[in-house]
């Protein structure tokens, strides 16, 4: 009986590639972990964003309408900041406000950060470019007394009518 001393390299060859696809399998599932953390902060940020937008145009067009000539409107935007941006904004950061009164315009601008906790201030997500800043403006406006003046010239129209037909 002969023996074959002939070396099956297939079998070899099947169980160097089970180690290849592993090997690959990890970096591969390393990087698609990575992504999906990574769009996951970016979707809290925009949530985040549109938000802090929303809140402060909100927050300068509750203010626009004129109550009472006496009190200072920057300083009651600043009170209702709290009570208008709550605790809604997920993983936000340094959150500061500030509000001023021009003549006709009430003007909100504020700026927060977005601080990722995993893998911070590396290369994959760096600190520097989670962070927003926002403005939004209110022209101060009285509605009582604008339709007291559109009744008022539409009433004198009338009567300027009413006296040309006589």
């Amino acid at each position: 009986m002969r023996r074959s001393y002939h070396y099956d390299w297939r079998k070899s060859w099947d169980r160097k590639q089970d180690a290849y696809m592993t090997l690959e399998a990890s970096f591969i599932f390393t990087y698609v972990l990575i992504l999906m953390v990574a769009i996951i902060y970016l979707a809290f940020f925009l949530y985040d964003r549109c938000l802090f937008a929303q809140d402060s145009y909100i927050l300068c067009f509750r203010e626009s309408y004129v109550k009472d000539e006496n009190t200072d409107l920057s300083e009651e935007l600043k009170s209702l900041v709290a009570r208008q941006f709550g605790t809604k904004y997920f993983m936000l950061d340094g959150e500061s406000s500030d509000a001023s009164v021009d003549k006709d315009k009430i003007i909100f601008s504020g700026s927060a950060a977005l601080t990722p906790r995993l893998f911070a201030s590396t290369d994959i997500m760096p600190s520097g470019i989670w962070s927003m800043n926002f403005s939004s403006s209110a022209r101060k406006s009285d509605p009582p007394y604008s339709i007291r003046h559109y009744r008022r010239i539409r009433y004198l129209a009338g009567k300027v009518i009413d006296s040309k037909k006589e």
